[in-house]
């Protein structure tokens, strides 16, 4: 079986980015994600908004962790096929 694997910086929200915020490209993301269809996929760069708005995609389980560990800040997650829970 070949899986299809990526890694994505989602680059962090910050109000510094203006037009760039997160709240203006998270549609645009997450229909990326679902146009690829990824088996695995690493995120990085990601705020708890933003880990919220990818729980959305349903096809995906996740492995999430932040990296201060106060619930706030920036980190990673790793996101798989809910039909690969399987193998």
């Amino acid at each position: 079986m070949k899986m299809k694997v990526a890694t994505y910086n989602l680059r962090v929200d910050t109000d510094y980015d203006q037009e760039w915020q997160w709240h203006y490209r998270s549609e645009a993301v997450c229909s990326l994600i679902d146009y690829y269809d990824w088996d695995v996929l690493a995120i990085q760069e990601a705020r708890p908004s933003q880990f919220a708005d990818l729980a959305k995609l349903a096809q995906y389980a996740s492995v999430t962790a932040e990296r201060d560990g106060d619930g706030l800040g920036e980190g990673i997650g790793l996101y798989y096929q809910k039909r690969l829970s399987s193998y």
